[in-house]
């Protein structure tokens, strides 16, 4: 099993069968461990565990706040991803608008000609930026 099939099992059964306020705050819980990993390692900045989890509680009341209204719209496409060539790093990147609530949020991954992961970044504007 590849540890990716571990985590998804990990998550299906941890929010199987709880409310959805629930599920929403154990998964931004395990995103802010997540980020506050990747700065340490990145920029040697470190965190507490009540910072990380007082950054996954702002983040998510900003997050309920921003999308309170909004329509649930749900894309049903497959996306596939093709490799650069031999020595070439591939860059993909995706954003969204969400004009109720006037912010921007985006993603961007960075991998090598193997599809090893070389880094990432996501984050959101309060703003609305044409595409």
């Amino acid at each position: 099993m590849s540890l990716g099939s571990n985590l998804q099992h990990f998550l299906t059964t941890m929010i199987n069968g709880i409310d959805i306020v629930t599920a929403q705050s154990y998964i931004i819980v395990l995103w802010s461990v997540w980020l506050h990993r990747n700065l340490f390692i990145w920029t040697g900045t470190a965190a507490s565990p009540t910072h990380m989890i007082q950054t996954a509680d702002n983040f998510l009341q900003h997050w309920v706040e921003r999308t309170e209204g909004a329509p649930n719209v749900v894309n049903d496409f497959r996306a596939s991803w093709s490799r650069p060539e031999q020595g070439f790093l591939k860059c993909n990147v995706d954003a969204a608008t969400f004009s109720n609530a006037g912010c921007t949020s985006f993603t961007t991954v960075l991998r090598d000609h193997d599809g090893q992961f070389i880094r990432g970044l996501s984050g959101f504007v309060d703003t609305i930026l044409d595409p």
